[in-house]
């Protein structure tokens, strides 16, 4: 799953770059581009610090299917999450000069990061049923944390959409970096 991952990243990257292909190369626009490529890197970084193989192996080997499986079909939410955050990159950063993103861009954009760390959320509940499982209490909280923190998050990004809060493509890109780094430095 994690080879998969890594693919939809690079169609991620690609969309976004062919977006950038059509503007005009000044500071505002290069750094859009940085932003914009922050976020998948981010959801990616976030994914690959913090699933671990070992506990889905041992909650395999041990029988639990349902929670095997709920770890298996978890990677389709999140890698069809991480290639519409590339679309919606893709789609926005030619427009980045505008005003206000539209509704539908808005909803491409936040739903994409909040169906993400959902997904990324759901895969760490089901890691965290490893540790209780295996009798390590205080694996299993760090592991509930993560998966808290990651649900609020996406909770959090879907307010945007939800509220149609009139943001700009530039501090739209801001809005789900920012959380990412917090939720990277703060763990």
């Amino acid at each position: 799953m994690g080879l998969f991952t890594i693919i939809v990243l690079g169609e991620s990257v690609l969309e976004v770059v062919v977006g950038v292909s059509a503007i005009e190369f000044d500071i505002y626009s290069m750094s859009t581009l940085a932003l914009g490529l922050s976020i998948p890197f981010s959801l990616w970084w976030l994914y690959f610090d913090s699933v671990a193989g070992a506990p889905i192996r041992a909650i395999r080997e041990k029988g639990r299917i349902g929670v095997y499986s709920l770890w298996l079909y978890g990677h389709f939410p999140l890698v069809v999450a991480i290639t519409s955050v590339g679309v919606g990159l893709g789609h926005v950063i030619p427009n980045m000069h505008g005003l206000a993103l539209s509704y539908p861009e808005q909803w491409l954009v936040c739903g994409s990061v909040a169906l993400s760390l959902g997904a990324q959320g759901t895969l760490h509940l089901s890691s965290a049923y490893y540790y209780l499982y295996a009798g390590s209490i205080r694996d299993y909280h760090v592991s509930r944390r993560w998966a808290t923190y990651r649900i609020i998050s996406a909770g959090v990004t879907l307010l945007i959409p939800i509220l149609n809060i009139q943001l700009s493509p530039f501090l739209l890109i801001c809005v789900p970096d920012r959380q990412q780094h917090f939720l990277g430095s703060h763990i």
